[in-house]
């Protein structure tokens, strides 16, 4: 009879997955570092635009509160001037221009405070209360 013996021993089998597995595990690195970048830029652009509209907002509420009463005061006491004959009329009409710029000034500053805030809708993707 004849004794027929054996060795065993484990040869390295290649994993082709393993492969695949660290490319997509890069790629997963590569995605999650570029939307933390993405995410730190949005954040400084929401700050920008909120600091922008705090601005707007406050100078249109200090023009439309303070300034604008006052030229309007400034006005009526011209009128009230030129019809006594104290006033020119091309001084009178230096106070009203005074009044339209004014104005024009406050418009600017309503059209600049509502894109601020379609501004800041866009970036957080919320309607902000009016």
């Amino acid at each position: 009879a004849a004794m027929v013996g054996g060795l065993s021993m484990q040869l390295p089998v290649w994993d082709r997955r393993s492969e695949a597995r660290d490319l997509i595990s890069a790629q997963i690195r590569t995605v999650e570092r570029d939307l933390a970048a993405q995410e730190f830029l949005l954040e400084q652009q929401t700050a920008r635009k909120l600091a922008e509209f705090g601005r707007h907002r406050e100078e249109l509420v200090m023009l439309e509160k303070t300034v604008l009463p006052e030229i309007e005061a400034n006005i009526a006491l011209f009128r009230e001037g030129f019809r006594l004959g104290k006033f020119t009329l091309l001084e009178m009409l230096d106070s009203q221009k005074a009044l339209y710029e004014l104005r024009e000034r406050i418009l600017a500053g309503r059209l600049a405070l509502q894109t601020s805030i379609l501004e800041l809708e866009f970036l957080t993707g919320f309607r902000l209360e009016q």
